[in-house]
């Protein structure tokens, strides 16, 4: 309404190791922002561009989340980030060893996931060793098409809102979760992040039919609230005036079962381990459907690598690992909770186990 509200923050710098992600961010192909003061000046050119245009208020920002972390709010949102310069090059530094998310995003700009995805469960995720700089992850994000409609102006049209509140399947907010509304061939024309209360809304569209995306990383991505594919989700008529979409959000789930003795396994499967709670060691299991390369890793409750268990080349059937509690150095280590992650092929599923000393 006009007001002015201004918040002050107060930063602490994460440094929890020294490798780092570094590349560039860019507009996708085909697009240029030729107006800084302007957001519907997205016109198609021949070649990428810098996102920034030389604007400060254009700055992508480039987010890092640890695949493994606290399940609890708000330890379960840290991130590490970084705002690119006027060439759109970024350095995300202080990391530990593990495997991230890489987002980015920017005025005027789509949320996207690398490589070149709005849908976090098809991100490709970047796997950074000890002391390890990993370079040439770049970005292009797409314009938010809805901004772009013509070249006269801004043009919101319709006094038309869609808001909802995103829950995983214990009926529990989900925040951070992205919401996108995609046009009939699946582009994503904008989007909004849920809060700590779940809830998102998103403005100015015009009327008519669309899709709605909801997805957060480590969570299986919905459509239209109930849809787990797009091609199996009607259209959601979005009339003038207030409409309501809410999701459920399910865990990322394996989409293997043990198999019986003697048979082999369909599907990659992360099984579990046992005991859980443990002292002094537990035995994780998993199956694998043929000869692949897979890892097994153990985190800490920051997302830090604590041990690897496997990684390499493994045969088909059932594998069994211990941990016995201690890091890669053969130090015990404390009481308290721990991750578990398999990792084969496009295959990733991540367990929580506790240790009790």
């Amino acid at each position: 309404g006009g007001e002015k509200f201004e918040a002050g923050l107060s930063l602490v710098m994460r440094h929890d190791g020294n490798g780092s992600i570094s590349g560039r961010v860019t507009l996708d192909a085909g697009w240029k922002n030729t107006d800084p003061d302007s957001a519907s000046s997205f016109l198609p050119v021949s070649s990428r561009e810098s996102v920034l245009s030389g604007a400060s208020d254009r700055a992508a920002v480039v987010k890092a989340r640890p695949a493994v972390t606290v399940l609890s709010y708000p330890q379960s949102e840290w991130f590490y980030s970084a705002v690119a310069d006027s060439d759109g090059a970024y350095t995300l530094a202080g990391l530990p060893p593990g495997d991230y998310y890489v987002s980015s995003f920017a005025a005027y700009c789509m949320l996207e996931y690398y490589d070149n995805t709005t849908d976090p469960a098809k991100a490709t995720l970047i796997r950074v060793e000890k002391d390890e700089a990993v370079t040439g992850i770049d970005m292009a994000l797409n314009p938010m098409l809805y901004y772009w409609r013509n070249d006269s102006g801004l043009k919101l049209e319709g006094a038309t809102s869609l808001s909802g509140k995103v829950r995983d399947d214990e009926g529990n907010a989900v925040a951070g979760a992205s919401v996108y509304v995609l046009d009939s061939a699946g582009n994503a024309l904008t989007f909004a992040v849920t809060g700590a209360d779940g809830m998102y809304e998103i403005t100015g569209l015009p009327a008519g039919n669309y899709f709605v995306q909801a997805g957060k990383p480590g969570y299986a991505t919905q459509y239209n609230g109930t849809a787990s594919d797009l091609s199996g989700a009607p259209p959601v008529n979005v009339a003038a005036g207030a409409n309501t979409l809410n999701f459920t959000l399910a865990p990322g789930q394996s989409t293997g079962v043990d198999a019986p003795d003697g048979a082999k396994p369909v599907d990659i499967a992360l099984l579990g381990c046992y005991p859980n709670p443990f002292n002094p060691e537990t035995r994780i299991a998993f199956v694998l459907p043929e000869k692949m390369r897979a890892a097994l890793r153990v985190y800490d409750s920051r997302g830090r690598e604590v041990a690897v268990l496997c990684e390499g080349q493994l045969e088909a059937g059932r594998h069994e690992r211990d941990w016995k509690g201690k890091d890669g150095n053969g130090q015990a280590m404390p009481s308290g909770m721990y991750f578990y992650r398999l990792e084969a092929e496009s295959y990733a599923k991540t367990g929580k186990m506790i240790l009790i000393r």
